[in-house]
């Protein structure tokens, strides 16, 4: 968002003014170049979420000139697709599939609409004249040539490309042969997804009437619309004297009663549903912290590749965690209750599958993010904490250099040109050389334990913490520790035991549960204690073990198969020593998904 803007405001804008373009004043280059706000109705009705961004990617894809390539890993934009050209026959084709070209190139010759989705970051090469939109004239007939096939090229033919990397790297070719689009999800269009979850829970009455207002709404505009399509083709078609045009005068009265009925109308659901959307402010705290907290569980992927985490899977998480919360008649009490049942929910959710180093860090991301939200944290303290920003080229006193090393005294001169506490960090310097009892303080074995010297004794939290990050960093992580817990609480520190029962119920069939051990460990007998629980036993029949290796693969896809067909569990281990297999396991698994 903020780099269209950047590119619309300082850079395009300023360049057509520079040229001497005549602009309408105010104009918005989306809703009234790109597209229409009947338009925008219509694609709100098709599914395509209602924020800015949403509406500029849908603009995009509905009027650039090459194949439009979506980055989607959430997949709104193609649950829009799908939903927008069904009744154009929409083919659906993954790369993966077997003969998914013969598939495409019927949709070439017949002019349907094509969505290739899951495309890798290596792009096939054979899909380059498509792409390329590289076609042969023979007389007049047009024909595209793919692979070693040539059809008929049909006009009508639309191409739409979807990926679910968050962020793919393609060649340059790819990037001047699509349009890429960025349908990655927004925290404004997150927030109002999941507003409308809460309310639905909370005050179904609530989301029914809005969803309904919102349609007919849309509608309206649509209706208005073409009341107005109509009355120009009137118009512009009509011959003779106008005023003499009975038949034309009539239409332009009924075309004109309708408008004022639907303006009516507008008025009327406008005030409507600005006073459903005043009700529904009340969860939008609950909404808030929610998409808070996908976008602190996205940013996880920094840290490891391995930390994907899907849309689907988030609010899958989510409406569990608002049916755990505790009911309470007091409805402000109530939305504390989600509150709390969300945040612990999803960071226990979260925290099974990371890293026991990485934990903390998780931890310490939802406290900062949390506190940040509130107002409670200087955005200049985090920084300072999460850099550890030193200022070289001040002398120690003699007081302290038996005792504070260089790199720790040009930490507190960076410490001290931090504002926004009391007392004011650039006073620390001195009274650190001035008083032995800092000296004693930082003696210590334990002093996130104790409190600060002197007049230091009072000071908040946090800034406690970057005096410690600059005096003894060792200690930093112990002191984190102490914070979280007194921010959000101790289980968000404390060791979790993994209950594969709990996994199991996160889990579906098309959602495997995955383990990743460490040496020495190995799962599989608390999988055969919860299977003869659930009825799902080897002697059964329904409880199948492999060990992967040279030669295993074709007996995992029996076994697979077998479960699939009679309902069963297939425990696979040694996953990694198969990697070549991986892309065919899967297909399988996506073909059992459909």
């Amino acid at each position: 968002r903020a780099f269209r803007s950047e590119l619309l405001t300082n850079q395009w804008l300023p360049d057509l003014q520079a040229r001497g373009v005549p602009l309408t004043k105010g104009l918005d280059p989306v809703l009234h170049v790109l597209t229409s706000e009947a338009d925008v109705a219509l694609w709100n009705n098709e599914g395509l979420p209602a924020d800015r961004v949403s509406v500029e990617n849908g603009a995009i894809v509905t009027s650039c000139k090459r194949w439009p390539l979506m980055v989607d890993p959430q997949l709104q934009g193609v649950k829009w697709i799908k939903a927008r050209e069904a009744k154009n026959g929409l083919k659906i084709l993954q790369v993966s599939k077997d003969r998914y070209l013969d598939q495409l190139l019927i949709c070439v010759e017949e002019g349907a609409p094509c969505l290739i989705e899951n495309l890798p970051e290596t792009i096939d090469p054979i899909l380059e004249p498509i792409l390329s939109r590289s076609l042969i004239k023979k007389g007049s007939a047009t024909f595209l040539k793919l692979g070693d096939k040539e059809v008929r090229y049909n006009t009508s033919f639309r191409l739409y490309l979807q990926t679910k990397l968050a962020n793919p790297h393609y060649r340059p070719e790819i990037h001047a042969q699509a349009t890429l689009v960025n349908f990655m999800v927004t925290e404004e269009g997150l927030e109002d997804q999941l507003l409308a979850t809460v309310v639905n829970m909370e005050r179904p009455e609530w989301e029914e009437a809005r969803v309904s207002l919102l349609r007919e709404m849309n509608q309206m505009k649509i209706d208005l619309k073409q009341c107005e399509d109509d009355l120009l083709f009137e118009l512009s078609n009509a011959t003779g004297e106008i005023l003499e045009n009975r038949v034309l005068i009539e239409n332009l009265e009924t075309t004109k009663r309708k408008a004022l009925q639907i303006n009516k109308s507008m008025k009327a659901a406008t005030e409507t549903d600005a006073k459903i959307t005043a009700s529904r402010q009340f969860y939008r705290s609950v909404a808030e912290r929610g998409a808070l907290l996908f976008f602190q569980i996205d940013q996880l992927s920094k840290i490891d590749h391995m930390y994907q985490y899907s849309l689907e899977a988030f609010d899958a998480v989510f409406l569990k965690a608002l049916a755990k919360a505790a009911p309470d008649e007091d409805a402000e009490q109530r939305v504390l209750n989600i509150l709390n049942s969300i945040t612990e929910t999803l960071f226990a959710f979260t925290s099974r599958g990371l890293f026991e180093k990485h934990k903390l860090i998780f931890s310490t991301m939802i406290a900062f993010a949390i506190l940040q939200k509130r107002g409670d944290l200087d955005p200049a303290h985090v920084s300072f904490l999460v850099r550890g920003v030193k200022k070289f080229g001040t002398e120690r006193p003699e007081s302290v250099v038996d005792w504070l090393p260089e790199a720790n005294w040009a930490a507190l001169q960076a410490l001290a040109e931090v504002e926004g506490t009391s007392p004011s960090f650039d006073m620390l310097p001195a009274d650190i050389a001035d008083g032995k009892r800092w000296h004693d303080w930082c003696e210590l074995e334990k002093p996130e334990d104790e409190k600060l010297p002197m007049e230091w004794k009072n000071i908040g939290a946090f800034p406690k913490l970057l005096i410690l990050r600059c005096l003894r960093p060792d200690r930093l992580t112990a002191a984190l520790e102490i914070f979280i817990a007194q921010q959000l609480g101790a289980r968000f520190i404390k060791d979790q035991a993994v209950d594969l029962g709990v996994s199991f119920q996160d889990a579906s069939p098309t959602t495997p549960v995955f383990f990743i051990l460490s040496a020495g460990v190995n799962p599989l007998t608390d999988a055969e204690a919860l299977g003869r629980k659930q009825g799902f036993t080897e002697d059964a029949g329904k409880f199948f073990y492999v060990s992967l290796g040279q030669g295993q693969e074709p007996i995992a896809e029996r076994a697979l198969e077998a479960c699939f067909r009679e309902g069963g569990w297939v425990f696979l281990s040694n996953i990694h020593l198969t990697q070549r297999w991986l892309p065919r396991l899967e297909k399988i698994l996506d073909a059992y998904a459909e």
